[in-house]
């Protein structure tokens, strides 16, 4: 009996000693090879397979520039086949005179006195009026720097002679042919101003027509090409033909103005308007 509780005191002591050193003892482990996952979620859509070649910029940009260049040569022939299309005596007469392309609607107005039946759709009198308003602007501009201004000078007074309408009428609009296509009643039967004597065109009222006309010209130059296109035919195209309304010391002012917009023939500016190109919906600058 002894010998049997000896035996099993034995073995716990055996079993308990093994336990400790278990516990004690680190556990070695067969470390894992690392495995690449290559497994993908499916989510129905596979990338397409296709070369990363970036664009080349040289050759974007010269096609968007080719594209560009095409549509302002199609808005081009479009507008001048509109342009001739609409074309009419008074508008082909002032592109020839002035190089600038007028609408048929406006070269109407501008060439259509209020006594003319026409005048019913429009006829140039607020047109003068806003000329007659740029011409005295600009002749004062130039007047007032000039250097042979003295305190005694009446501007009104140099500016009612200079630009008198009668004097714009004779030597403007007779230099500029508008008694060929202006519409109006005139108190005689030819609506001309060639070959009448002197004095004539006065008596009738032509010349005081045709200087409305000339201050309507450069209202609608005004309004249409702008303030320098204006400026530049005020110096050009009119006063080099009124220097007999001036005193002589203000003529050299009038000439050098004239020569520093390029002389008598220099063509007037011309505005780079933008121009829808029918069924694109695309808007360019013509050049």
């Amino acid at each position: 009996m002894s010998r049997c509780c000896r035996r099993l005191n034995q073995l716990a002591c055996q079993a308990q000693n093994a336990l400790l050193v278990a516990t004690t003892q680190p556990v070695y482990r067969r470390p894992q090879p690392i495995v690449e996952r290559t497994h993908k979620r499916d989510t129905g859509y596979s990338k397409p397979n296709v070369p990363n070649v970036a664009p080349t910029p040289s050759s974007s940009s010269s096609s968007a520039s080719a594209s560009y260049g095409f549509l302002q040569r199609r808005a081009a022939r479009i507008e001048e086949e509109q342009y001739i299309a609409e074309q009419t005596p008074q508008s082909t007469h002032l592109r020839d005179l002035f190089g600038l392309r007028f609408s048929a609607e406006l070269s109407r107005r501008i060439l259509t006195h209020a006594s003319h039946a026409a005048a019913a759709q429009g006829h140039n009198s607020g047109l003068s009026f806003i000329g007659r308003r740029v011409l005295e602007s600009y002749f004062l501009l130039m007047i007032s720097s000039s250097p042979a201004l003295t305190p005694s000078d009446d501007l009104e007074a140099l500016s009612s002679h200079a630009l008198n309408t009668y004097l714009l009428g004779q030597h403007v609009g007779r230099s500029w042919e508008l008694g060929r296509v202006l519409r109006w009643v005139p108190a005689v039967s030819s609506p001309t101003d060639i070959d009448l004597p002197a004095g004539e065109g006065r008596s009738i009222g032509l010349y005081k027509v045709q200087g409305d006309t000339v201050a309507a010209v450069l209202g609608g130059v005004f309004r249409e090409f702008g303030a320098s296109t204006a400026q530049r035919l005020f110096h050009t195209r009119i006063m080099p033909h009124v220097l007999s309304g001036l005193p002589d010391r203000f003529h050299g002012d009038v000439t050098a103005a004239c020569n520093r917009m390029g002389g008598l023939q220099a063509p007037l500016a011309r505005t780079k308007k933008p121009v829808k190109v029918p069924d694109t919906g695309l808007i360019v600058t013509l050049p």
